[in-house]
């Protein structure tokens, strides 16, 4: 059914008087979350999600009213608008969540983004901020290869956040940026436990 037409308007609308919320209404259509939104934004339709129990907003909530600002096309009041709430309760939730945006007038890339989550993805990381790495490198320090942000997590050419000495830790000055395949060959190793490994290897292949 074409997101567009007059037919599939009527199904969201029909979803919506059901009190589904958005997560629902994508189980039932059999598509992703930012596709309803897209489609409910086309109609000018709105949903009330979570209206009664805002007190219950949670950073993947937060996280993806800032995913969807980040279009420059959308708006704080269409936003509001698709949750059925007010311009300054989304401005709110956005601004107790500063780390999940680079400035005012601006949101953090996709790249940026990658770099943010893998910062706030463990406690002990509390400390460093993407700010910490931009600009954010191409290569992996290590390896050479280069790095691609948008991947699948457990792809080698991803990017992590590893610790300069492991004693310490993740601060600005310990943590590097460098590829998931090179963090798992140095994981749990010292630099002369690699070097005698690399020296080993050289040895086989000679």
């Amino acid at each position: 059914m074409n997101r567009k037409s007059k037919e599939y308007r009527e199904v969201l609308e029909k979803l919506i008087s059901k009190n589904m919320n958005v997560k629902q209404m994508a189980e039932e259509l059999s598509c992703s979350v930012p596709t309803v939104y897209k489609a409910m934004r086309l109609h000018g339709l709105k949903v009330n999600i979570e209206t009664k129990q805002s007190h219950k907003w949670n950073n993947a909530g937060i996280d993806r009213l800032v995913m969807l600002l980040a279009d420059p096309l959308v708006t704080y009041q269409q936003v509001g608008d698709l949750y059925g709430v007010s311009r300054q309760r989304i401005e709110q939730l956005v601004r107790s969540r500063k780390e999940g945006t680079r400035s005012r007038q601006g949101f953090y890339s996709k790249e940026e983004w990658r770099v943010h989550r893998l910062c706030r993805g463990k406690p002990e990381r509390k400390a460093i901020r993407v700010e910490d790495f931009l600009p954010l490198p191409t290569h992996c320090p290590v390896l050479g290869i280069e790095l691609n942000y948008l991947t699948q997590s457990t792809d080698g050419s991803g990017p992590s956040l590893d610790r300069v000495d492991s004693l310490k830790g993740y601060t600005k000055d310990n943590t590097v940026i460098m590829s998931r395949r090179a963090n798992t060959i140095k994981n749990d190793g010292s630099a002369d436990e690699h070097r005698k490994i690399a020296a080993f290897m050289d040895d086989l292949l000679l």
